[in-house]
């Protein structure tokens, strides 16, 4: 076998006019995927070659290349170079040639379908190396999906530990519920067995549910098993929550409360009973990308949903209930001074922060999801020429002033369910601040924020009170119309 060090070698000894072959290879196929298809290799997700107006996986270019120059690499597999910029990109530029990251499209969506079936077309295989193609795949799905989600939410890709699994995934975990697929409740893409499937699953940590089987002692456990415990446990839980969403799964029909990811292994069953509802999707018949997007978005609400009972029922059976839950409540400090200054806009800590209540022993964990909101809106906003600030401003989110000295007041809200309680809270204290920080005669302007959409019953309320409203809606800020100029 040849080691990577070796192929480094090598890539370094092919000379511009083995990479200009391999061009003219590709430029005589029917089309980029048969080229692709008849060669073994797949779509950059890094760099790419630009050559006579055309922009060309890189790394695929290399491959073919190795393999035609030299005999021993005619079985090269795409895994066994890495796409790092010292093994693909400095080569290339090396040669003369043009070399760019691959830019992903601000709207990426129209990627989604390719990028959620590429791992399967791949062939991904738990028994090879992480580095192995359809893996590589998997991340760049994983990567393609972060800027889809709402701020304050996270993914996280299966193959972060030394074996891969056999069920190959994608989370999508609100930061206040959990940041691990093992606990809580989260979205996830989830393959079956040979991958013929991908199912979009409102889903539960099995692993929490095991741990706590486990601490079951034996004269308690009435002759089940551990796995048998933790089943009995997830599926009670899981039909529990599915209860509640009840109202919501009957709306969108295409959905499904079951799923069948031929497993037998504990973690797949486990995925199969903590399945609430979702979306199944022929991998060899992805549909079109925006309505995966939208798939996708429309479960958003939902998850939150189930979030917000599996608060109540963490309080209300703490001793019963596994799925744990977050908090999206924190306690933040007053400053001393109300005098904004402009200049001064610094993202606060989106980490979780560790508050101590009075009366209260024990430090509680409180997650700030509702910072990387207005960590990424303040961002967004000065990129437009507008002037933000979170600083010395006492209880409020963000101040804002556009070019021609007009102030904006907002505050900042993360949704569940349809908005309504976003909404409510946000006009209390929208007019709460506006009362406590200014003079009638130097009213700001009021603007809710928010994390989802929120329906139109409650964006025609905010704007009857004169308040305008913006939202994240997938990859782009929606907004009233008075505050679209803003983000443009």
């Amino acid at each position: 076998m040849v080691t990577p060090a070796e192929i480094n070698r090598r890539v370094r000894q092919l000379s511009r006019d083995d990479i200009l072959d391999v061009i003219t290879l590709y430029r005589g196929a029917a089309s980029p995927e048969t080229f692709r298809r008849e060669h073994r290799v797949f779509r950059a997700f890094k760099y790419e070659i630009v050559y006579d107006s055309l922009t060309i996986d890189a790394k695929a270019m290399l491959i073919v290349a190795l393999r035609r120059r030299f005999s021993d690499l005619e079985d090269l597999d795409v895994s066994e170079l890495q796409s790092t910029r010292a093994a693909v990109a400095l080569p290339l530029k090396a040669l003369g040639f043009e070399i760019q990251s691959r830019r992903v499209d601000s709207a990426p969506a129209g990627n989604l379908a390719l990028a959620l079936q590429r791992p399967a077309e791949l062939n991904y295989d738990k028994h090879k190396s992480p580095r192995q193609a359809a893996q590589q795949a998997l991340r760049a799905a994983g990567d393609l999906l972060k800027q889809l989600v709402p701020p304050g939410y996270i993914t996280r890709v299966s193959g972060a530990a030394a074996n891969l699994p056999e069920l190959p995934w994608i989370a999508v975990l609100d930061s206040d519920q959990t940041t691990t697929a093992q606990r809580g409740i989260y979205l996830v893409y989830l393959y079956n067995h040979d991958l013929t499937r991908v199912y979009l699953s409102l889903n539960q940590g099995f692993t929490r549910h095991r741990e706590q089987a486990r601490r079951v002692k034996r004269k308690e456990s009435a002759g089940a098993t551990q796995l048998e415990r933790a089943l009995t446990s997830v599926s009670r839980e899981t039909l529990q929550l599915r209860s509640h969403l009840h109202e919501v799964i009957a709306r969108q029909p295409r959905t499904s409360t079951a799923i069948s990811l031929g497993s037998s292994g504990e973690l797949g069953l486990g995925y199969e009973a903590g399945h609430m509802y979702g979306f199944c999707y022929e991998t060899n018949n992805m549909p079109p990308s925006e309505l995966l997007r939208s798939d996708l978005l429309s479960m958003l609400r939902p998850y939150a949903m189930a979030c917000a009972f599996a608060d109540q029922q963490s309080l209300i059976k703490p001793g019963s209930w596994t799925t744990e839950s977050g908090d999206s409540d924190y306690k933040r400090r007053e400053a001393k001074s109300t005098t904004p200054n402009f200049d001064d806009f610094t993202p606060k800590d989106s980490t979780d922060v560790v508050a101590t209540w009075q009366h209260v022993a024990d430090q509680q964990i409180r997650s700030r999801k509702h910072e990387f909101l207005i960590e990424e809106f303040g961002t967004h906003v000065r990129t437009r020429g507008i002037k933000v600030t979170n600083r010395n401003i006492g209880k409020r989110d963000l101040l804002m002033k556009d070019e021609a000295g007009v102030e904006y007041l907002v505050e900042a809200k993360t949704v569940s369910h349809d908005g309504e309680a976003a909404v409510r809270d946000a006009i209390g204290q929208l007019f709460a601040y506006r009362h406590q920080y200014y003079d009638k005669a130097a009213r700001p302007k009021m603007v809710a924020l928010f994390n989802l959409p929120i329906d139109q019953i409650w964006q025609d309320l905010l704007l009857e009170l004169e308040i305008a409203w913006i939202a994240r809606d997938g990859a782009c800020w929606s907004a009233s119309a008075d505050l679209t100029p803003l983000l443009r």
